[in-house]
Order: structure tokens, then sequence, then C-alpha cells
């Protein structure tokens, strides 16, 4: 099986927030994927994402990337959904956390791994 990995920017459509007893544990994403993309992934494969405003710690012009496991089906064409786990601190998680908002893009890659 060879892996048709595209990069492209998918636009937040919806975000939603899950706690425990308070304290937020994870992030719901709905994105958009744009119409002229054909992203095709299987079950158990995972995207890289970054934000434009999230470079790495030691090159401020290379973007930081992200692996993050699919939560949407394959059968949903056109969206992607990602359950994200927020760890405080200077985490990636923790900056999408305090700035992405709805309506905002990030940089997609994928699909990568394959599942048996």
């Amino acid at each position: 099986m060879t892996l048709n990995i595209q990069e492209f920017k998918a636009k937040v459509e919806k975000i939603e927030s899950y706690s425990d007893n308070g304290e937020l544990v994870y992030k719901s994403l709905v994105l958009t994927i744009p119409e002229d993309v054909d992203f095709n992934y299987t079950a158990g494969q995972f995207v890289m994402i970054s934000m434009d405003s999230y470079k790495l710690w030691n090159d401020a012009e290379k973007l930081k990337w992200n692996a993050m496991s699919l939560a949407s089906s394959h059968f949903n064409k056109g969206k992607l959904e990602l359950c994200i786990r927020i760890n405080k601190g200077k985490t990636f998680t923790n900056h999408l956390n305090e700035n992405l908002k709805e309506g905002d893009e990030l940089n997609i890659k994928g699909p990568y791994g394959m599942f048996k």
C-alpha cells in the first residue's frame, strides 16, 4: 500500500472543550477540507498538524508539526475530526488551546500510518 501524503490548509469549523472536575482535558476540532483536496484515509491513520504561529524552538522559520489521530470516519468526506488532549506548559496543544479559534486554519499533512 502506497501512502498518498498531501499537504493543505483546513478551516476550523467547530471547537468543543471537554473538562473533568472543571479542568480542561481535551478539545474536539471539526475541520473542513478544501473542495479541491481529495483526502482519503483509513481507520488507524493519523495526520500531522501545525499552526502558522507555532515554530520550532531552534528555527523560527520552520513550523513545528505534531502528530494527531483522526477521530472522524473516512466516510465523512470533506471533514476531519481531531480529539486533542491539552497538555499544560509550553506545548503545542496548550498553544492551540490558547490561540485557535473557529474560522482559523490549520496546516495538515497526511495521512500517515498503516493499520493492519
